[in-house]
């Protein structure tokens, strides 16, 4: 299990050091009118890219702790929320006291379960690379697709609560939409390499 953690940890590491590398791009077009600076600090910074490996470690650990049952899955994620959130980078950002904080913290917790489950059956599989693992723990394209697309659903209902709750982001307002920007940005670019991992591990078709 451990070997199996380490090879997706790493295919994971790999994989965001191309969204952040994508990300920086993007912005740094626009560099004559955005202050990168404070958006690189709180978005696409090395501290943002070390609290999300640590939160994608923190998901693989519980999902290996999980038995399966459907009985012990959600006490599980009751357990280790606390420390899924101390490494989210919308809940550091987010106004506690805000109206909808709630409503936010629970997209959160959305988030997490399906990444827990999700992970769960991806560490049933075996082989010596993630895409064998991969293959090898969710053997058909559909099911990868299912699950997909209900984490995409997921980051869509996040990305709409940011548009609509742009309060709720505790920066200072003259950088706020830029923030909010860049989170849509980085859910946009994530959604797009789930599609595109999807059709090179398991192929056309």
């Amino acid at each position: 299990m451990e070997d199996k953690i380490r090879i997706i940890v790493n295919f994971y590491a790999n994989l965001l050091k191309k969204i952040m590398k994508e990300l920086e791009d993007f912005f740094r077009k626009k560099s004559d009118i955005l202050p990168l600076d404070q958006i690189f600090k709180i978005i696409i910074g090395p501290d943002t890219e070390a609290k999300i490996m640590k939160q994608k470690e923190l998901i693989l650990n519980v999902a290996s702790q999980w038995d399966g049952s459907e009985g012990t899955f959600d006490p599980l994620i009751e357990e280790n929320f606390k420390a899924y959130l101390k490494s989210d980078g919308n809940y550091t950002n987010f106004r506690k006291r805000h109206r909808k904080f709630e409503e936010a913290k629970q997209l959160l917790k959305d988030t997490f379960r399906h990444k827990v489950f999700n992970d769960y059956h991806v560490l049933q599989g075996t082989g010596e690379t993630y895409d064998e693992i991969l293959k090898s723990g969710i053997p058909t394209k559909e099911e990868v697709i299912k699950l997909t697309n209900k984490e995409i659903g997921i980051y869509d209902k996040i990305c709409d609560f940011l548009r609509e709750n742009r309060g709720i982001v505790a920066v200072p307002g003259i950088i706020r939409i830029d923030i909010i920007e860049a989170s849509i940005k980085f859910y946009e670019i994530i959604k797009r390499y789930l599609k595109e991992e999807t059709e090179r591990i398991y192929g056309p078709g």
